[in-house]
């Protein structure tokens, strides 16, 4: 399965900042360019990360905003190699900040990449969950606030709560959303926090029914670059608030689930197939007749002991070289035909070959193509000292 390099879906432009940068620049630096984080170069060499729940938890911590960058504890970015792929990322970013640092060899940052980035990598195709919502849903958390609630409170649950977004109600019916392009602009404006927070929330608040599937959810946050999806009940009342982790989390544990399925299912084929070459090599070890088995390409995969004693040689020395080699006096036989370029013609009639130690022998030869799904995979041999016994139709 194909999934996107991070390297084609990153953000190149980063947007970084010294360490000895103030918080207010950084939160003026995430309003100018319209981004949710900005990454701060430590002295140590790792990749920091100033983003906007980070400002909402210093302001209501009140930590002066001209503290500088480096003095705070900002949580460190996890790094992966341009090359890496789609499924790797959602691998990565689980237990992170939710964004990856791409680093080149040397160590040089080439590129940044978000949630709403691998959401874009994701065709939705591909994930083949069929549930509505409103059966996924149960139990989840998500923050639901007052339109009269002052800003500041708002921003104490969302701390508290490890919230970055908070869905705002008037009475019973949601109005808008209060999130992080928001909170960065409270606060990259120095603004007052006192005011209700519906003065400053976005609306109108876009939501899609309980009925809406994963694979739609997902469509809908690629095609309106939405980071997160606010979810109805039938009755019209609130149900929750999908965001980007849920489902990225969602789509990585589907297809890990998958993969780990497949694989049990291919080392359960392949068990059995060890298993029927461990019969298959009983029985040829058991034929009085020779049995030469090449490969596709007309080399030796299997010599029985009996096709070993018959032309003097040990099967070992054999294995994986042409079988011209070992049957010079076929070559001649070996020629284009409907089995493959490879496969050996049975002569017309008896053959003359010489053994290792220099004597000739006649045999009698018939040759079978083996083909797998209609293709050509290699052939099987069988050789009879002529005079042995009736010889088989080719």
């Amino acid at each position: 399965m194909y999934f996107p390099t991070l390297e084609s879906i990153a953000t190149r432009q980063v947007i970084t900042l010294r360490g000895d940068c103030s918080v207010r620049e950084g939160a003026r630096a995430m309003a100018r360019y319209h981004v949710r984080n900005v990454v701060v170069l430590s002295g140590d060499g790792e990749y920091r990360v100033l983003r906007a729940a980070d400002l909402v938890a210093l302001r209501t911590d009140g930590i002066p905003f001209d503290t500088p960058l480096a003095a705070l504890e900002l949580p460190r970015v996890p790094t992966l190699p341009p090359d890496a792929d789609v499924l790797q990322g959602i691998a990565r970013m689980r237990d992170g900040v939710g964004y990856l640092c791409l680093t080149s060899e040397r160590g040089t940052l080439v590129g940044i990449v978000s949630q709403s980035d691998l959401l874009s990598g994701i065709d939705p195709q591909l994930l083949t969950e069929s549930q509505a919502l409103g059966e996924l849903m149960a139990g989840t958390r998500f923050l639901q606030v007052a339109a009269g609630d002052r800003v500041h409170h708002v921003f104490m649950r969302m701390r508290t709560g490890g919230q970055d977004a908070a869905v705002v109600l008037d009475g019973e019916e949601p109005v808008g959303i209060l999130t992080r392009g928001d909170t960065v602009r409270l606060l990259a404006e120095d603004a007052s926090l006192e005011g209700p927070v519906s003065e400053v929330m976005s609306a109108p608040l876009h939501t899609v029914p309980d009925s809406c599937t994963i694979q739609e959810a997902l469509a809908c946050a690629r095609e309106k670059g939405y980071k997160r999806i606010v979810v109805r009940r039938r009755d019209g009342s609130l149900l929750g608030v999908v965001t980007q982790k849920y489902l990225l989390a969602l789509f990585y544990n589907r297809w890990i689930g998958w993969f780990k399925a497949q694989n049990e299912e291919l080392l359960r084929a392949q068990r059995a197939l060890r298993a029927e070459r461990d019969r298959l090599a009983l029985v040829a070890g058991a034929l009085a007749e020779g049995l030469v088995v090449t490969d596709a390409g007309g080399c030796i995969e299997r010599i029985n002991a009996a096709a070993a004693a018959l032309l003097g040689v040990e099967a070992g020395t054999f294995m994986g070289r042409p079988l011209a080699e070992l049957l010079p006096g076929l070559s001649h036989c070996v020629e284009a035909c409907p089995g493959g370029p490879h496969h050996p013609r049975c002569p017309a009639g008896p053959l003359e070959l010489r053994r290792a130690d220099a004597s000739c022998i006649t045999v009698h030869l018939r040759c079978r193509p083996l083909m797998e799904a209609g293709r050509y995979a290699g052939a099987v041999v069988f050789l009879d000292r002529a005079g042995n016994g009736a010889q088989a139709a080719p």
